[in-house]
Parts: structure tokens; sequence; C-alpha cells
């Protein structure tokens, strides 16, 4: 539970609140621009997770890969390269450390010999260890949400603070998202602990050998990025020919 106080004096503000995560329509608009109403239970409040403050890029400073990265297709004026730290971002350390650990198991054997999303394989053994260990539902879930949604832009930086963490650690640690951003000595002293040797080649190549048996799996994923660049004859399935081909008459 949370209590929020006076910065100056230390005073009393609110009752205890839960934090909960942002409901998912926070950013939607409808008529003329109007933004709907957030809507949350008495008690409940709900942090923003998205990157928000300076430092600013302009849209013309802003590769479209980065961009889309973060679920943004339309120019906008602006996009904050604020860290998740300083977002206000407070996930539960022991949540974020499992999420960590387990969201790529998925790409390794045994978990990997499934014909679901290589994320879900990874979600679904994380949430077997976590009540195997007596975690509480709702830590359970947590976690298995913030694997699942790993790889899927725009919406793990609408949802908790352990999915938004995770999504962004990946971003960081896969394409360097927000790299310069972070403290030069922290960087040495991570890499130095642990060694990025030869990352790139390793990476991509445990997404070939887990996914090359499975390809459908990778449909409407960036996965599907990575079979189409290394497995010779894969071609994606696009979502004009499954309407196309669809047996409707029109």
């Amino acid at each position: 539970m949370f209590v929020f106080v006076c910065a100056g004096c230390g005073a009393g503000l609110t009752t205890p609140l839960s934090q909960v995560a942002l409901p998912v329509h926070a950013h939607q608009t409808y008529g003329n621009g109007l933004r709907l109403p957030v809507l949350m239970e008495s008690g409940t409040f709900a942090v923003e997770p998205r990157p928000w403050g300076p430092p600013w890029r302009t849209w013309e400073e802003i590769d479209p890969d980065e961009a889309a990265a973060r679920g943004i297709y339309a120019p906008v004026h602006a996009l904050s390269d604020g860290p998740a730290r300083e977002m206000g971002l407070q996930p539960d350390p022991e949540l974020l450390y499992l999420s960590a650990m387990f969201h790529d198991t998925g790409l390794l054997l045994p978990f990997s010999d499934t014909q679901q999303r290589f994320e879900l394989d990874g979600a679904d053994h994380a949430r077997e260890f976590l009540r195997d260990r007596g975690f509480s539902r709702s830590a359970t879930e947590a976690v298995w949400t913030a694997i699942a949604l790993h790889t899927t832009p725009g919406l793990p930086d609408r949802m908790g603070p352990e999915t938004a963490a995770t999504h962004y650690g990946v971003l960081t640690d896969a394409v360097g998202w927000g790299l310069d951003r972070l403290a030069g000595d922290q960087v040495d002293e991570i890499t130095a602990a642990h060694p990025r040797g030869e990352f790139k080649k390793e990476f991509l190549r445990a997404f070939v050998d887990a996914l090359k048996d499975r390809p459908d799996t990778t449909y409407g994923t960036v996965n599907a990025d990575v079979l189409e660049h290394f497995v010779p004859g894969f071609r994606r399935t696009s979502m004009v020919e499954r309407v196309m081909d669809a047996p409707w008459p029109r």
C-alpha cells in the first residue's frame, strides 16, 4: 500500500492506496480529440509508464525502427528519451528479476518444444515456477504478462511496472535503446560482470534455431524478421493475404 505525502512537510495527503496498471484506454480519445476518462476504482492509483520529460527528440531525429519498437507509427511532434527510472516506474525487484531470467527461455529446449509463440513458452514456465514456490496469484500474473508481452510493441508501456521495465530492458539489451542515457561506469560494471561476447550473432542464432521448425508462430511478430533474414525460402504471410483468402465471397 502507498500513502502520498506532502514533499515539504510530510503530511499525509491520501488514505492507503494500491498501485494498479494504467488502464489500457488511458490514452484513447474520441470526438475532437477529447480524452476518454480514466475510470479507476476508489483506493487505487496508476503511474504513467511511458517515457516522459527531457531529453526530447523531434520526429526527424528518430529512426523509424525505434519508433515502431515503441508502438509509434505516425509522426508526432517529439518523443521523450527519459529513462525508466525517471518515469516513475517502481517494479518489484524480485518480480522484475524473475521476468528477466525467464523472458527468453522459450527459445531453448525443452521450453521451445511447443507450437506457440516462444514468449508464451517462457511465460508459462515462469508461471509454473512461481506457483510451485508459493508466489501470490497477482505476482505470478505480473511476471507472466511481462514475459508474454516483452516483444510486443506499443502494449507493455501501458501496463504494470514489471511489464514496462522488462520491455525497456529488452530494448536496451537487444537494440541499444536508451544506451546513451545510461551512466557509462554502470554499463562498464555490468558488461564486465556479464560480458556480451558475440551477443549479436549468438542472439539471432538462438532465434533461428528455436523458430525455424515452428515458423507459423511468428505471424504478426518481430520474430518473423529473423526467419525472413536467415532462413532461405521463408516468406511471412501478410494480413492482406489472410483477408483476401478468407472463405467469404466478398
